[in-house]
């Protein structure tokens, strides 16, 4: 409405009078209830306490994303006698999206495999199998996971690779580095260049995971991880020596 007025100096005003610009709290007439396993919680935390703290031990973080290659914002600009030839958000085709799945340190991602289809069992157990080959030898290595029906799934757990897995608490993602990671990766992925074909998607994705300024954000990720690990620790081990 006011062309000539800056945002930013606006931004600036109304943060120096002490307000932020935040997203509205949630009031769902039906909201999950969830409870988390206390002594579960911290025994992972303990765990990879134990591994952060040893120097011949690596803790390494395990999940996947999905890469919608097809976004519409809620309204877009048209000509006044022009039909809107989209729907929000709707998809035209099933290839449409790419699922990645990805291995990472406390310093960045090591492994990561792309697919333009939902992942599976099989899947995952190859990815891992590749994955733990790539490492460097003569060192112990402790992979975190959530409790996914793919992570589970036979393949996985009849394979040897299941010796290095260690199962977060259901729906406490907090605890999983990577997830951090994610956020940063998928603002990049919406500032990418337009491309033409899935091809040409998949390498700006890789590129986005193994882009040079991924070394500075895995510091600052790495000490979010740590002041998670003390805040649930400190949450859940005062339940523990209550329940006990």
């Amino acid at each position: 409405r006011f062309p000539s007025f800056s945002r930013k100096k606006l931004a600036e005003v109304l943060k120096g009078l002490g307000m932020r610009y935040a997203l509205l709290p949630k009031n769902r007439l039906n909201p999950p209830s969830r409870t988390f396993n206390s002594k579960k919680v911290v025994s992972t935390i303990g765990h990879m306490a134990q591994v952060h703290d040893s120097l011949s031990s690596s803790m390494l973080f395990c999940d996947e994303m999905k890469f919608p290659l097809y976004q519409t914002s809620q309204k877009k600009w048209m000509r006044k006698d022009q039909d809107c030839p989209q729907f929000y958000n709707r998809r035209p085709a099933p290839d449409t999206t790419i699922v990645a799945i990805a291995l990472c340190s406390t310093r960045g991602f090591e492994c990561v495999q792309l697919f333009t289809q939902e992942i599976t069992g099989t899947d995952f157990a190859y990815f891992l199998h590749e994955a733990i080959d790539k490492l460097p030898s003569g060192h112990k290595y402790s992979i975190l996971l959530d409790n996914a029906t793919w992570h589970l799934a036979q393949p996985v757990s009849s394979s040897r690779v299941q010796e290095f897995l260690h199962f977060n608490e259901p729906g406490l993602f907090q605890l999983n580095l990577i997830e951090n990671a994610f956020s940063g990766c998928r603002a990049d992925f919406r500032k990418r260049a337009l491309v033409e074909t899935v091809e040409e998607e998949a390498r700006q994705i890789l590129s986005i995971f193994f882009d040079l300024v991924q070394e500075e954000r895995f510091k600052g990720y790495y000490r979010n991880h740590l002041r998670n690990l003390l805040k649930y620790l400190d949450r859940h081990s005062a339940k523990v020596e209550t329940s006990t």
